[in-house]
């Protein structure tokens, strides 16, 4: 007799990136500064560094733990000028870039306003959310469930960053995807 054994994938712990600001950076065991902002490079869509509450800019390649809590860096010596940092050159602050930005898709309908980044532990772009604001999404969602406030969608339905809007692909996301990153409550 063959056993059927059900495999099931646990999503990956995610962090919003605004549940950060505030807290403690920490660096060989002691404070070194607060987190104020986090920028993002459009091209790469990734986290490639924060800003302190002092505005030192700490590259992400100089950060070793992202945890619930805290976010630890390898060494202390982070107040390196913004010149030795190409990867921020194109950098696009969540606070003052992008947060509240226009969702839209490819098609140019506003679906919403971005909310928030979620990060995996290893400070990698996995997820993102909406708050929604714009058109219904009946076709992809029963009507029921339309009417939630929030849409958290995967790293893949992101399909441009700027200043002006960010557009998503929502035909790149499975409906599986979709029903699994639709939720109508903020706090997973």
């Amino acid at each position: 007799m063959t056993e059927v054994f059900e495999l099931k994938i646990a999503p990956a712990i995610c962090f919003p990136l605004q549940s950060y600001l505030g807290k403690a950076l920490m660096g060989e065991g002691q404070q070194i500064g607060r987190i104020k902002d986090f920028l993002l490079d459009p091209t790469l869509r990734r986290v490639v560094g924060l800003v302190t509450h002092k505005g030192s800019i700490v590259s992400a390649a100089d950060i070793s733990l992202w945890d619930k809590n805290r976010i630890e860096v390898d060494h202390l010596d982070m107040d390196r000028p913004q010149v030795e940092q190409p990867e921020l050159e194109q950098a696009l602050s969540l606070l003052g870039d992008l947060r509240g930005r226009a969702v839209v898709t490819l098609d140019g309908d506003k679906i919403g306003e971005l909310k928030d980044f979620r990060v995996d532990s290893r400070g990698e772009l996995a997820e993102f959310e909406i708050a929604r604001s714009g058109i219904e999404l009946t076709s992809l969602f029963p009507a029921d469930r339309d009417a939630a406030r929030v849409l958290c969608l995967p790293r893949s339905a992101l399909h441009t960053l700027n200043v002006d809007f960010i557009t998503v692909e929502l035909h790149r996301v499975s409906s599986l995807d979709l029903e699994r990153f639709f939720r109508a409550d903020p706090l997973r």
